[in-house]
């Protein structure tokens, strides 16, 4: 058995780490294999690796929901990955050469899809991992190809599973990320360890949208003096920049606690050392590997609940009952009115990407915003709104007090941390190295011996995904 794996970069973080923990896996296994990139890695990863700028990012010009915007340039991107995989799967075992490719599926690469088509055609088998879904309010990255037929899928979570499984008719691999590609103490030494004199409330992500950073700012107003929140990195796509510096601007402007960044200026293990407790308010996730690496690092973990991600924790007996649910703003706090109409043409937008006929968006849109009628959570906010609920916590007298009525535990949000019960090493091993082993090598092992799936039907997955419980303002990514 050889191994191509393929991804549009190696950055820190998400499908990164992941690939760097399979082609660990990989060679401790004696199993021949490389990875293809968009874009060269800026340091030795330690394993083999070649580059193809074809199989990068589309640029602006080449981003289109049709992809590449049709020609001889679109060809000849499709071209090219086509051939550098080719070319790669040569230097292991050809044809036989089982591809791996990380989200494939979202269109980061316009031309990624049409090279599968045609590979999978000349009798090369992929393996087409889910880490983000486009159709689940994602029209920025939503193709409208169909997905290749002949190929085997699989995704991180089972809700992903069920949904993909559902579209296709076929079976979808689960295989869930491994935790951590290191031996770190967990269980009763690490809960033992006295982060009392420690500050640092650390927020271990990339500042893009979906990471809700809005919310951070808000939690971050109300920690004692001294403490702070700390996020680790910017984005790398430019297209979240305009948004993440207006949170940068806004902390400054507002004097609150959190800092940006902590990890262009410390390695990710002495962060932990220095946190008090890893903070989350993302709004969707599609393992929540920082969930359970707070763990493995013997820190407690504070925030947002993302229930399908912890439904999946919970069958393995891991829990975290002090996560909240939503914190619910007053009213006059922010402009009700025009945030519901900026939520509506959002909407709109996005049905029109999907292109969903007008009794299937209307009913959607209709049911979506009356999420407005009632108390609405921060998390569902937009920026803009979020922004003005800072503001008035600043400006008006009262407008916290009214904000804590309404939410009592928001004044002692960090207090759980310390006299939390961290998770064993035993409840842990589900998603160790070695049974991510495992797992990734039952789903190569049913490459070579089943048949691939059917193609996941986009309409199909459409419904199943636009659930207007899900719809966030910051969520919706248009």
């Amino acid at each position: 058995m050889t191994v191509l794996v393929l991804h549009y970069h190696l950055k820190p973080g998400g499908v990164g780490t992941v690939i760097r923990r399979q082609m660990a896996v990989l060679r401790l296994r004696g199993i021949r294999s490389l990875v293809l990139l968009g874009e060269a890695p800026t340091a030795d990863p330690g394993f083999p690796y070649q580059v193809e700028k074809a199989l990068s990012y589309d640029a602006p010009t080449e981003s289109g929901p049709t992809g590449g915007g049709g020609g001889a340039a679109a060809d000849g991107r499709v071209s090219a990955i086509a051939e550098a995989i080719r070319r790669s799967c040569a230097g292991l075992d050809g044809r036989d050469t089982l591809i791996h490719a990380h989200n494939a599926n979202i269109r980061k690469n316009s031309a990624l899809l049409p090279a599968v088509r045609l590979l999978v055609q000349e009798g090369y088998r992929f393996l087409l991992q889910v880490h983000d879904v486009a159709e689940d309010w994602r029209p920025d990255v939503y193709p409208h190809q169909d997905y290749p037929e002949g190929c085997w899928w699989a995704a991180l979570n089972r809700r992903d599973c069920r949904n993909f499984a559902v579209a296709s008719g076929s079976p979808v691999f689960f295989l869930p990320n491994p935790v951590s590609d290191t031996v770190i103490t967990v269980g009763g030494e690490s809960a033992a360890v006295d982060r009392s004199a420690n500050s640092l409330y650390l927020y271990p992500v990339r500042g893009i949208r979906r990471k809700n950073l809005g919310e951070a700012l808000l939690l971050s107003s109300f920690l004692p003096e001294g403490r702070s929140v700390g996020v680790t990195l910017p984005p790398n796509n430019p297209k979240d920049r305009p948004v993440y510096e207006t949170w940068q601007h806004a902390a400054g402007a507002l004097n609150l606690p959190l800092h940006f960044e902590l990890g262009l200026q410390a390695s990710l293990d002495e962060l932990y050392s220095r946190s008090r407790a890893v903070l989350s308010t993302s709004i969707k996730e599609g393992f929540g590997l920082s969930f359970l690496e707070t763990a493995i690092r013997g820190c407690p973990l504070l925030g947002r609940s993302i229930p399908y991600v912890l439904e999946d924790f919970a069958e393995q007996g891991i829990v975290f009952p002090h996560l909240y649910h939503s914190i619910f703003v007053p009213d006059d706090q922010f402009d009700k009115a025009a945030f519901g109409q900026r939520l509506s043409a959002a909407l709109r937008n996005a049905f029109a990407a999907y292109r969903l006929g007008p009794p299937v968006a209307a009913a959607l849109e209709q049911a979506a915003t009356s999420l407005t009628a009632g108390l609405v959570d921060f998390g569902r906010l937009d920026e803009i709104a979020q922004l003005e609920v800072l503001h008035s916590l600043r400006q008006h007298s009262g407008a916290r007090s009214a904000l804590q009525r309404l939410n009592p535990w928001l004044s002692q949000w960090w207090q759980a941390a310390d006299t939390m019960t961290l998770p064993s090493e035993n409840q842990l091993t589900f998603w160790s190295l070695e049974a991510y082993a495992e797992r990734l090598l039952a789903c190569f092992a049913a490459m070579e011996t089943q048949t691939a799936s059917a193609a996941p039907d986009r309409q199909k997955l459409l419904i199943l995904y636009l659930n207007p419980d899900t719809v966030f303002g910051v969520g919706v990514q248009t």
